[in-house]
């Protein structure tokens, strides 16, 4: 499976190029996902009736793309194939080819086995433990060489399947489509409750000699022995891993669909802001000039009334004071 990529103008050819029913086929997506995907890429798609009216002739309305779109300019997408969950239900365990003594190992299995084996199992110490190599946690020398059998073959499936791999510190993180999870193979135990000497309810835990191999982490999973052993387990392993880092791929791409989403509003919503609060001081400039209007009629009627009671130096300085009243009103420094 691969996430496949083009543009906002590559997309908005192809909708006005043909039908959205004949184009979700070529891209592998159903109707309602192109349609989707066009909506939030603000890409527009022809009227009802469009592809009728080219058929006979008729003039028909084109919407040019917008120009001024703030979103990212290139569209990622899942093509809709068989999931490799439904690949999964359907497989057959088969003899995958672990050979009975390690063949062409990798130079992590290499180091691994180097510096696992220095170790020494005792009653106090019943399990391999080392930062400096791939985390393989076993109870025994017999399950260490079958451990890193397998993870070589695991290693070098994975590695077919586009994967990629790196140790550090010990643990095993293997990547892709940028999803990064930590694997690592170790024994499994069964759990014995008794009580102790005081009376007290307890347990402990005894190596069973079956093996697993584990996702570490909070999105952990885990594969074991049982009536199918971890050698017969691998490619269904891999093709379980395919369509695990896919569905987290996806859920990323959505997340950051949602949270692209969430800024365009709050963009919008800014915007509309914006207008609002000019709107609102453009009002408070014109209730304060109306003001000052008011109080400029209000000294000419007072000098018009009030002139029969001063002299002609008065009235002179009076009618000054109410020009200059009225050009400060009308000047345009009055609106800063």
């Amino acid at each position: 499976m691969k996430i496949n990529s083009l543009t906002r103008k590559e997309l908005y050819d192809h909708v006005w190029s043909k039908p959205i029913s004949t184009l979700s086929k070529e891209f592998d997506l159903s109707d309602l996902e192109l349609r989707k995907i066009c909506k939030e890429y603000q890409i527009p798609l022809p009227f009802q009736g469009h592809w009728s009216k080219l058929k006979h002739s008729k003039p028909v309305k084109i919407i040019p793309l917008n120009e001024d779109y703030k979103g990212s300019d290139m569209i990622q997408y899942v093509p809709k194939v068989k999931s490799t969950k439904e690949l999964v239900k359907k497989f057959k365990p088969v003899q995958t080819d672990v050979p009975l003594k390690l063949t062409n190992p990798l130079p992590e299995i290499l180091e691994a086995e180097a510096k696992l084996k220095e170790y020494k199992f005792s009653n106090w110490n019943r399990m391999t433990q080392s930062s400096e190599v791939m985390s393989i946690k076993v109870s025994n020398f017999k399950l260490l060489n079958r451990a890193l059998r397998i993870m070589d073959v695991f290693l070098k499936s994975i590695i077919k399947r586009a994967f990629t791999y790196e140790v550090i510190y010990g643990s095993l993180r293997i990547e892709k489509y940028n999803i990064i999870e930590t694997i690592n193979c170790r024994k499994l135990n069964n759990r014995k409750f008794f009580k102790d000497k005081y009376g007290w309810n307890s347990s402990s835990l005894t190596p069973n000699g079956l093996l697993s191999i584990n996702i570490e982490g909070y999105r952990s999973k885990q594969w074991k022995d049982g009536k199918v052993k971890l050698e017969e387990q691998i490619d269904k392993i891999v093709l379980q891993l395919e369509d695990y880092f896919l569905k987290h791929k996806l859920q990323e791409i959505e997340i950051n669909r949602y949270w692209r989403e969430v800024e365009r509003l709050e963009k919008e919503r800014l915007a509309r802001q914006k207008v609002i609060q000019n709107d609102i001081d453009e009002f408070k400039k014109l209730r304060m000039h109306a003001r000052r209007y008011h109080e400029c009629q209000m000294i000419r009627d007072y000098i018009n009334a009030a002139s029969k009671y001063h002299d002609e130096n008065w009235i002179e300085w009076a009618n000054d004071a109410a020009v200059l009243c009225a050009v400060f009103l009308i000047s345009p420094r009055s609106h800063l």
